[in-house]
């Protein structure tokens, strides 16, 4: 089996009695030795009573007793090693530059890095929320 990253859906199914399904993907290899995606589609419990996240959490345990791995949940940083800084211009900038113009491309970054970077260079990804981020808004517009 591949090691290939997946969390799966949930969505609800059913006319008089509504249940959580989930859906995801396995890959096997076949006779050939290539590599095939199997859709599995598994009834996971009632809808009455349980929340999706409930749902997606079993979802999520059923795919780790199946293939082993983990499904990661998006957004989930543990290492505070991360600074926003690094994130910014190893991961975010390298991503985006390729769709701007070179005018944009100058002008962008230098907001970003003057603004942003230097603000919350700093700070561990981890640690960086909405709310740090709204307090320097504010001050920004006041100010």
């Amino acid at each position: 089996m591949a090691v290939k990253y997946q969390k799966g859906t949930v969505y609800p199914r059913g006319k008089k009695v509504k249940m959580w399904y989930g859906r995801y993907t396995v890959y096997l290899r076949d006779e050939r030795g290539k590599e095939v995606g199997t859709r599995r589609n598994v009834p996971l419990c009632l809808k009455a009573g349980t929340t999706k996240w409930k749902a997606e959490e079993m979802l999520h345990a059923l795919i780790l007793k199946e293939t082993g791995l983990p499904a990661k949940v998006a957004g989930v940083i543990e290492d505070d090693s991360v600074t926003f800084r690094w994130f910014v211009g190893e991961r975010y900038l390298p991503m985006r530059k390729g769709a701007w113009s070179p005018a944009y491309c100058r002008i962008n970054s230098y907001e970003i890095n003057h603004y942003l970077v230097e603000h919350f260079g700093r700070i561990p990804l981890g640690q960086l929320g909405t709310f740090e981020i709204q307090v320097w808004l504010n001050k920004l517009a006041t100010g």
